[in-house]
């Protein structure tokens, strides 16, 4: 039976690093047992008191040393799925339940890293064609409508200017842009100004999220 300083060791040592921990075997099935054994023991003691207490008080805390060693160990054992790297002091229902999500995750990363590595294809140099110069009309004066060219410029032009502030949430790549230009790669909690489109990119992601301006609502 493994009792509440055995508990209590194998939890401190889980909880206090960020590598799997050396465990016995069967240490985990034999933890559960110790508590199925515990409350045998409070059905049997009846109305007893202290004993009935003491033993529910013992029970809970071996619970809680269980489910937060289990938790523990799945966080870490997700983590080294996700990186590819081998987990090290592994126990044999461990390597089955690391096998299945290595299965399941390597998929997900080829996609989703193919798709990265598609928007950051640095495309051929495009010619641009100079922008033809503004010219007034002949002849026209205070009220005159600039030409169909001035206006679509004149309305545009702003929006091409326009940066938003974001904040970053998590680690990004480089990558380009609609406007073909390259951004990035940016670190969690930078803060950034980009055009509009490319904020979007962030945004929908879920990389980054709007500084909203000082004393702007809501």
């Amino acid at each position: 039976m493994i009792n509440y300083d055995n508990a209590r060791e194998a939890w401190l040592r889980e909880i206090q690093s960020d590598e799997l921990q050396p465990i016995p075997p069967n240490f985990l099935e034999n933890l559960r047992r110790s508590i199925e054994e515990v409350e045998g023991r409070i059905g049997e003691s009846g109305g007893n008191e202290p004993l009935r207490s003491l033993l529910m008080a013992e029970g809970e805390r071996l619970k809680v040393f269980h489910d937060q060693i289990v938790q523990e160990r799945l966080s870490k054992l997700f983590g080294l799925a996700s990186l590819g790297k081998e987990p090290r002091n592994i126990s044999d229902d461990e390597k089955k339940l690391f096998e299945e999500v290595r299965r399941l995750s390597d998929p997900y990363k080829e996609r989703f890293y193919r798709i990265l590595k598609e928007e950051t294809v640095d495309f051929p140099p495009v010619e641009t064609t100079p922008e033809p110069t503004k010219v007034q009309p002949a002849g026209t004066g205070l009220g005159t409508e600039p030409s169909e060219g001035f206006e679509h410029r004149k309305e545009s032009h702003p929006e091409a200017d326009r940066n938003e502030m974001l904040r970053v949430l998590v680690d990004f790549p480089r990558f380009v842009g609609p406007d073909l230009k390259n951004y990035g790669p940016f670190g969690r909690e930078d803060v950034i100004a980009l055009p509009d489109e490319v904020s979007e990119i962030l945004l929908s992601r879920r990389v980054g999220e709007r500084i909203k301006p000082a004393g702007e609502g809501p």
